[in-house]
């Protein structure tokens, strides 16, 4: 099995060291951490490609906190910022603050991040391009997929009973798609956090 042969999410897979072993029972090679090599692979992958870089000049990589830790005790890393703080960034509900920026990389924490537990742990990060994927509506009987609701007060809303509020909501059906899987990458690594 070559290293980029397997497929996630539709996207490639990138594994954490040309000799990393992920297993449930065995364990993996404390070499398959988040650090720098991995993040200029993947990077270079995306490059080889031609994928465009977002209006930053920078690919985008979403990982998890514990990624990050280890990404952050990194020797390449700390060689790149050795008088900094690099100490996880905080994120808000919404709008991520970048983690760091490395090999024109920009770096995000989210625990959103899938991350695998058994006897080990597995990390598994998203490395990505402009055009990498996208969203598309579904809609029914020739409508859109996004619908706003507004309900106004009346005397059939018994929960309004001196009629003072309306209500106004809004449902999308929408579904992620991969549109072009060159343009991105999912790196799956140990943690040793």
């Amino acid at each position: 099995n070559g290293a980029t042969s397997a497929r996630t999410w539709g996207f490639p897979v990138v594994f954490g060291s040309s000799a990393t072993q992920l297993s449930a029972t065995t364990g993996s090679s404390t070499s398959a951490v988040l650090g720098g090599w991995i993040i200029k692979k993947a990077a270079k992958q995306l490059r080889a490609k031609n994928t465009m870089e977002f209006a930053d000049g920078n690919f985008i990589l979403i990982a998890n906190s514990d990624a990050c830790s280890d990404l952050a005790r990194d020797v390449e890393v700390k060689a790149w910022f050795p008088y900094t703080d690099n100490s996880p960034a905080t994120t808000g509900p919404i709008q991520a603050k970048p983690f760091l920026n490395l090999y024109g990389v920009t770096v995000y924490s989210s625990n959103m991040m899938p991350r695998y537990r058994a006897t080990h742990s597995c990390d598994v990060s998203f490395m990505f391009g402009k055009g990498a994927y996208g969203v598309t509506e579904f809609g029914t009987n020739g409508k859109s997929g996004f619908e706003l609701i507004v309900k106004r007060s009346g005397p059939q809303d018994t929960s309004n009973p001196a009629n003072l509020f309306s209500t106004v909501s809004f449902k999308c059906t929408i579904a992620a798609a991969a549109l072009n899987v060159s343009s991105g990458r999912v790196i799956l690594t140990h943690s040793k956090a």
